[in-house]
Order: C-alpha cells, then sequence, then structure tokens
C-alpha cells in the first residue's frame, strides 16, 4: 500500500498540516515493512538518497524509528536498516492532536 492509496481527504488533511508528500510515501513504506534500507525506501518512494536520509533523519530525532546496523542481505556490506515505532507515531499524533485541541 502507498500513500497514494489512502483516502483524498486524509492525504489532503496531511498537506493542510504540513506533511509532504514524500514525507506520506515513506511512512507507507515504512508502515509495510520491517527492516528496511535506504535503498529499497528510494526505489519504493520515488525520493532521492538525500530526500529520503532527511525524512528519515527527522523521524529518527522524533523517535519513531528503530535503526539496526549489521550486514544487508543483498550486499553484506554493513548498513542501516529502519523500522517504524507504529506506537511511538501514534502517540506523536495524539500529542500534536490534544495541541490542536488547546489541552
Amino acid at each position: 500500500m502507498t500513500a497514494s492509496d489512502w483516502g483524498e481527504q486524509t492525504l489532503h488533511g496531511a498537506e493542510a498540516l504540513g506533511v509532504a508528500p514524500g514525507m506520506l510515501q515513506l511512512l507507507a513504506s515504512l508502515r509495510d515493512r520491517r527492516r528496511v534500507t535506504v535503498g529499497q525506501l528510494m526505489s519504493e518512494s520515488g525520493l532521492s538518497r538525500n530526500g529520503v536520509q532527511r525524512y528519515l533523519n527527522l523521524l529518527i530525532g522524533l523517535e519513531v524509528l528503530r535503526v539496526e546496523y549489521g550486514a544487508i542481505e543483498v550486499s553484506f556490506r554493513p548498513g542501516r536498516r529502519y523500522t517504524l515505532l507504529p506506537e511511538r507515531l501514534e502517540e506523536l499524533a495524539w500529542e500534536v492532536f490534544e495541541q490542536l485541541q488547546g489541552r
């Protein structure tokens, strides 16, 4: 499933809140897979390496991603793999919602 599979209202709402379409695509890719590499995210999202890395750094700073270091299956070279922490993302979404509600 990609961000384009989300409802139009959801996409417009996210855009109105300032969530870039590229970030939505990246979140969709991370949501559907575990232990994904930058290369995989690039091919799934259509974003450049710099674009993917910029969004990953934002998500890491928000503590919604787990980063694992180790050999990548295809190349056996050391690399990073990223896994979305959905419970932390949900907490963050509720924090934003509560701020918007003035709580």
